[in-house]
């Protein structure tokens, strides 16, 4: 075959519109294969925030390294900032804020207690990103679910430091919804599948008649916890912080679909499904014992 006729019988992949072609993982096990994502200065919710490469030394053996944005040195006896500044986003909707999650853990700087000159919003956003991680790629959010955009659902997600609220609820001092929060992520149905490494999940179903009083519920079984015997320091200092993604879902988002609310599924990691979760977490004190094998 000639080389012109074999060159047009290449198929020529690309990517649609204004999307570009962009190795988000890096592989010698798929080289020249790329991700269709948005360009900079056009980032939605939902698309990835780092660049990285992998490396398989055999199977079941594969090490993610981050190669942008780069994480700066750490200083002696400070935990590495993984952390991704959204500052070249343009701004975030009115009374939201965004959030890049990142997929190396973020133990945080500080601990839980508010320092003399910060404020309770600077404390918030400080104990919001700490303790967090494992978003494959990074995932642009947005804090609350107020003037969500035409990509992005409202969504429950873990919590910074859902480890540590997990063993309040087996202690029962608190209750599984206690970990989790509002926040602003990419949605998904059948026609827009979500990203690689991500899974789409049941939307909460929130409508214009029950969002309020489910969202009212919900707030009222998280100020409890708070004003519950507590027996530990720490524990009292992470139930009276004022968390973003406590704000109620506005009434852009409940309306939707004529008031039936979003049905579109949302775009998470699988193993932030609590029901999928396998990794030693403590068993609820109320809960009942698994059926013992005959």
């Amino acid at each position: 075959m000639s080389k012109a006729a074999q060159s047009a019988g290449v198929r020529k992949w690309g990517c649609a519109g204004d999307l570009v072609c962009q190795p988000v993982f890096r592989s010698t096990n798929q080289l020249g294969t790329g991700i269709c994502v948005n360009p900079p200065k056009h980032t939605q919710i939902g698309d990835a925030m780092q660049i990285g490469t992998v490396a398989s030394s055999d199977f079941a053996r594969d090490i993610y390294k981050r190669a942008a944005p780069t994480i700066p040195p750490t200083p002696t006896g400070k935990p590495r900032d993984t952390t991704i500044a959204t500052d070249d986003l343009a701004p975030a909707p009115a009374g939201n804020s965004y959030v890049a999650a990142h997929q190396e853990f973020y133990q945080g700087i500080g601990g839980l207690d508010r320092p003399p000159g910060e404020t309770v919003e600077q404390h918030a956003r400080r104990v919001r990103d700490q303790e967090t991680g494992g978003f494959p790629a990074g995932s642009l959010r947005l804090s609350e679910c107020v003037g969500l955009p035409s990509e992005a659902t409202c969504g429950l997600l873990a919590s910074s430091g859902f480890n540590d609220c997990l063993a309040e609820v087996a202690a029962g001092r608190r209750t599984p919804d206690n970990c989790f929060g509002n926040s602003g992520v990419r949605a998904c149905d059948a026609a827009n599948p979500c990203r690689d490494d991500y899974i789409c999940m049941s939307p909460v179903g929130y409508t214009a008649e029950n969002g309020t009083a489910n969202f009212n519920a919900r707030a009222a079984r998280r100020d409890a916890a708070r004003n519950s015997p507590i027996e530990s320091d720490k524990d009292r200092k992470r139930l009276r912080i004022t968390f973003f993604g406590e704000k109620m879902p506005d009434r852009g988002w409940l309306n939707r679909n004529n008031g039936n609310g979003d049905r579109r599924g949302l775009c998470i990691p699988p193993y932030f499904v609590f029901q999928f979760k396998a990794d030693g977490h403590h068993v609820p004190a109320n809960h009942p014992a698994p059926p013992t094998s005959p």
